[in-house]
């Protein structure tokens, strides 16, 4: 589909340098690309002008609509950061496949409906104990649970502000908490993350007289069309802190605190009973997950996702 809104976009390049008479056939054309329900009747009786007014529209919508599919379901698959001579640099890959969004579009939907898989391990399993490892991961990772079902795990960091000796520890549990809330919302930019478009146009006009008397005018536009993300809002159940850490980084030795959120259809289920006994009044305590260990190391990196089941 990006191929062919590759080519639509050449032709109406090329359009903008020839003359209209000469466009009719390529403007059909290129309708015949981007309209799923082509029929020739709907466009008899159309000027050239009318043509390309109705192509640049029906282009921006499905420009529009694939940016919106593409985003859903994007995650993280790895990320690194080090030193490259005197700079500092940060390194991140994402991936997307049909199954990624049809497990974002179910947890949209609070449906979900995805055959269960390969088990794998329980979550709190999978996340890393080392602190190179766990340092060095950020975003969302799509995992498989101990009953085969597609799970997300996102994880943040945050940096306790300064402090004195009295305030340091209500600082450092501050910091947690906000990187629970940036985890929570690395889980809601995978869902869905909305969409904003701007247009602008720019254009100028140069003037100039030659030595023969005659005057040359060169007219210049600029036509910018962009899509920005920007995050929506998502009800979504059974979100749980599984960790929260805190650490020196190896390179600048400040503190960091982490926090790493949790979903699973089994605690998504788990939730909507736990609000249907509330409602009934019958309300079970549910015991905390216990922490694991962290293990020292100095040198980042990214813990490994199997992506066999993407």
């Amino acid at each position: 589909e990006a191929k062919k809104m590759g080519q639509v976009e050449e032709t109406l390049g090329r359009i903008g340098k020839k003359s209209m008479a000469l466009t009719e056939a390529a403007l059909d054309k290129a309708l015949q690309k981007i309209d799923e329900d082509y029929d020739p009747e709907k466009y008899n009786n159309k000027s050239p002008e009318e043509l390309k007014t109705i192509v640049e529209n029906t282009f921006r919508r499905r420009v529009k609509a694939m940016a919106f599919r593409t985003l859903i379901g994007v995650t993280q698959l790895y990320s690194t950061e080090g030193k490259n001579g005197s700079e500092y640099q940060v390194l991140v890959g994402v991936i997307w496949s049909p199954k990624l969004n049809r497990l974002a579009m179910s947890l949209m939907n609070d449906e979900y409906n995805i055959p269960p898989v390969k088990p794998g391990k329980k979550l709190s399993q999978q996340i890393p104990i080392k602190d190179k490892i766990l340092l060095g991961t950020l975003g969302t990772r799509i995992v498989i649970d101990e009953n085969g079902h597609y799970s997300v795990l996102a994880y943040a960091q945050a940096q306790p502000r300064r402090s004195g000796p009295s305030r340091t520890q209500a600082a450092l549990q501050t910091a947690k908490q906000i990187a629970a809330d940036r985890a929570r919302a690395m889980i809601v930019n995978y869902i869905k993350e909305g969409m904003t478009m701007r247009n602008e146009e720019n254009s100028r006009e140069l003037s100039r007289e030659f030595s023969d008397m005659s005057v040359g005018t060169e007219t210049v536009r600029k036509y910018e069309h962009s899509l920005t993300g920007r995050q929506v809002k998502i009800r979504l159940r059974g979100i749980r802190v599984v960790k929260e850490w805190s650490m020196a980084h190896p390179e600048t030795g400040q503190t960091v605190a982490g926090a790493v959120i949790a979903w699973s259809p089994s605690s998504a289920s788990l939730s909507k009973q736990i609000d249907s006994t509330m409602k009934n009044g019958r309300v079970k305590n549910k015991q905390p997950e216990k922490q694991l260990p962290v293990s020292s190391g100095a040198i980042l990196e990214s813990m490994d996702v199997d992506t066999s089941a993407y």
